[in-house]
């Protein structure tokens, strides 16, 4: 664990709310509850109050709606042959209404990080692990001594995290029971259906994977580094 307090609680605010709201892109496609995030950015106000106490409903019970964890996945062709599925990128639509939430519980979680982490950071990258780490190699390569350096790449790594291993580094790292209840319910009961013009298959459940991409896979790598 990074520090030595535990936060159990996260706050869902109406102004946090609200600023989350007026930061969505309103040019987004309805989601699976058929709600636009145009109607969110219109409506943020009206809406901020009452999504705020969902939110902190959601949260204290540890329990989302079934809708906030149903994904629409939209093939978009990268390049290639057409009757190839490599050929195509997978766009995923989720509830944006649970994005909000899911933003909020992000930034109260990226404290959790080691201080080494340097990928999918903000104002963080390659370049600036190199700046860390190239005076202490140059030290040790003019000292003689030997740097041992590896560099590991994870194909498709954010649709390939087994959720009971990320549970399993979530409670190792002492998040709090409240939040990694939360978490385990997030990554629980997840279906997703491909959309392709007026199909819509009947849905599948989705058993790995981070829905919340870098956050979830940075924490369940952080005991790499």
């Amino acid at each position: 664990m990074v520090g030595a307090l535990i936060i159990e609680d996260i706050l869902f605010g109406e102004k946090a709310i609200l600023e989350e709201i007026k930061s969505l892109k309103g040019c987004k496609s309805p989601d699976p509850d058929e709600i636009p995030a145009k109607l969110l950015h219109r409506l943020a106000r009206e809406l901020a109050k009452p999504l705020s106490i969902m939110c902190q409903q959601s949260f204290d019970a540890g329990s989302l709606p079934s809708d906030w964890k149903t994904a629409h996945i939209t093939p978009l062709h990268k390049s290639g042959i057409r009757a190839l599925a490599n050929s195509y990128k997978p766009v995923s639509f989720t509830s944006i209404s649970c994005k909000v939430m899911e933003r909020i519980t992000k930034k109260e979680t990226l404290n959790f990080f080691s201080y080494a982490q340097y990928g999918f950071r903000k104002v963080r990258s390659c370049a600036t692990n190199l700046l860390y780490t190239m005076p202490s190699w140059t030290r040790a390569i003019d000292a003689k001594d030997t740097v041992n350096v590896a560099y590991v790449d994870f194909p498709k790594a954010f649709d390939s995290v087994p959720h009971q291993r990320l549970l399993h580094e979530l409670r190792v790292m002492d998040i709090g029971e409240k939040r990694l209840t939360w978490i385990e319910n997030f990554l629980a009961g997840r279906f997703q259906t491909v959309c392709a013009g007026r199909q819509r298959p009947r849905p599948t459940v989705i058993k790995s994977g981070a829905p919340q991409g870098l956050v979830l896979f940075n924490l369940f790598v952080d005991d790499c580094v």
